[in-house]
């Protein structure tokens, strides 16, 4: 079996057995880490690393030479799971479910919280706004609410002497 059947069968099997093969990696990369060797090769990684020093300058020159390749490649994934990564963001970082965050976003009738500019209006989806003490969710917004919220300190003082002052120097 030469080098391209060997990588062809590997491939294939790899696909028939998804589940393993990740497992079976991870046990790899784990047990070469708990032993300080290279994740690559099975050499001695440098300190504080996971790969050795022939492996690192490797995978360098390869990240060079394929950059626009895998720039094309993150953007067209991006593309297509676009909505699920912005999910998965909102769920790791605001601690509330994609059920929560749509029954919000039905709640407030695809609108901000703020302004009520629809999400249809906007050019980025409504965000999440939350006390950055607490981490308590507040509620979405648009863009712009939001970085104004944010300008403020989220403090509602300040917001009040703003609106006072807007109004007493209106014309």
């Amino acid at each position: 079996m030469n080098s391209e059947e060997k990588n062809a069968y590997m491939q294939r099997y790899r696909e028939a057995h998804r589940e393993k093969a990740i497992a079976t990696s991870k046990q790899w990369r784990d047990d070469c880490k708990a032993q300080g060797l290279c994740t690559i090769c099975k050499k001695p990684a440098r300190p504080g690393k996971v790969t050795c020093a022939d492996c690192a300058a490797k995978s360098k020159i390869y990240q060079a030479s394929h950059r626009e390749e895998k720039k094309e490649y993150h953007k067209n994934y991006y593309s297509i799971h676009r909505d699920e990564i912005a999910l998965k963001t909102i769920t790791d970082v605001y601690r509330i479910t994609a059920e929560e965050y749509i029954a919000l976003f039905i709640k407030q009738d695809r609108k901000c919280a703020i302004c009520g500019k629809d999400q249809s209006e906007l050019k980025r989806r409504l965000c999440v706004d939350h006390d950055h003490e607490t981490g308590r969710v507040r509620g979405l917004l648009c863009h712009e609410c939001n970085l104004g919220l944010g300008r403020f300190q989220d403090n509602a003082f300040l917001l009040l002497q703003a609106a006072n002052y807007m109004k007493e120097n209106s014309l």
